[in-house]
């Protein structure tokens, strides 16, 4: 299941929608034993004050760890700093000795859990506002705004309490809301937001800048199924929204307002480009898709990790801009 954006969100059984939320969610959770659960805090990352971006993940297992990972790959670990290992993986112990282990994987700040001794499960986040779970083989019932994983695209929108499944991706993620204090606004109370209209004026460079982005060689080879492993990833769900985040959101406001945001569905897009096999030369770390430093020609992380540093020091982002050059390789400045 991925979350990114402004906010876009793909289920396990790989169905796309958008959830306006402005609360914490239920992400995913283990249905059946109700052993762990992974929930998402969404806040404005607008001027304008609509839409809405991830702001931190929080795993909480067995009922006595919780983790929380927020903006900058800070672990708060029950009130209480974590301090990822540089290299290598930080391990946390439950009453029963079973193990979380938390370590940097490529770009990502990763924790995995729930081992039964041939998988396990894996929350990701990239320190900035997308999100990724994975599930073990043979996991329990699964719910939560990322779907029950069952295979069937047709039911993911099973409301909380009830079971119900309905076709409004807003009540279903307002049944999926942790609002102690009954703070939150639900989001199918709120006035439908007609923004295609609002920023029409913005479409025509969002296109022109998405599609230079998603022409690359190696995301179309990806979607005619020229990868290595001969498995297709089609770019087209991320294109939508690189297009959608570039006319809407002015996060991270720059001279070209809405381009960082269109940088964020293009790094989960190429997140997925593993399934495509190893382009060459194949990068440092297990990367499937080259990103190199155009002064160095060495592999890079990606653009939102090497803009951590920036989150830490409570800077804003001003620009990134992305080049495809003609041998397929992904190069980028950022400022």
């Amino acid at each position: 299941c991925q979350v990114f954006g402004d906010p876009h969100i793909i289920t396990f059984d790989n169905v796309v929608y958008e959830f306006e939320g402005h609360c914490e969610y239920v992400l995913a959770m283990d249905c059946e034993e109700k052993k762990w659960s992974v929930y998402g805090s969404f806040e404005t990352c607008s001027t304008h004050g609509r839409g809405a971006c991830l702001s931190s993940v929080t795993l909480y297992y067995n009922g006595e760890v919780s983790l929380e990972l927020l903006r900058g790959k800070i672990v708060n670990n029950g009130g209480k700093r974590f301090d990822v290992p540089a290299t290598g993986t930080g391990t946390i112990a439950t009453k029963n000795n079973e193990k979380i282990y938390i370590f940097e994987k490529d770009d990502w700040l990763a924790i995995s859990f729930g081992y039964d001794g041939d998988s396990n499960y894996e929350l990701r986040w990239d320190g900035l506002m997308s999100a990724q779970i994975l599930l073990k083989a043979n996991a329990p019932t699964i719910c939560g705004l990322c779907g029950n994983a069952n295979n069937n695209t047709a039911d993911d929108f099973q409301m909380r309490w009830t079971g119900d499944v309905v076709e409004s991706a807003a009540k279903f993620g307002d049944s999926w809301r942790i609002d102690r204090r009954n703070k939150c606004k639900k989001t199918a109370e709120m006035p439908e937001w007609e923004w295609e209209k609002d920023f029409d004026d913005r479409k025509q460079a969002a296109t022109t800048v998405c599609t230079k982005m998603f022409d690359s060689p190696q995301l179309v080879g990806c979607a005619s199924g020229l990868g290595a492993l001969g498995q297709r990833v089609s770019p087209k769900p991320y294109k939508r929204r690189c297009i959608t985040d570039y006319m809407r959101s002015d996060f991270l406001p720059d001279e070209v307002a809405g381009l960082n945001m269109a940088c964020v569905a293009v790094m989960n897009v190429r997140r997925e480009m593993r399934k495509c096999g190893k382009p060459e030369p194949p990068m440092e770390g297990g990367e499937r898709l080259c990103w190199r430093d155009r002064g160095t020609g060495k592999s890079s992380k990606s653009l939102l990790a090497s803009l951590i540093v920036t989150f830490r020091e409570m800077k804003i982002i001003n620009y990134c801009t992305l080049i495809f050059l003609e041998n397929g390789k992904i190069y980028f400045n950022y400022y």
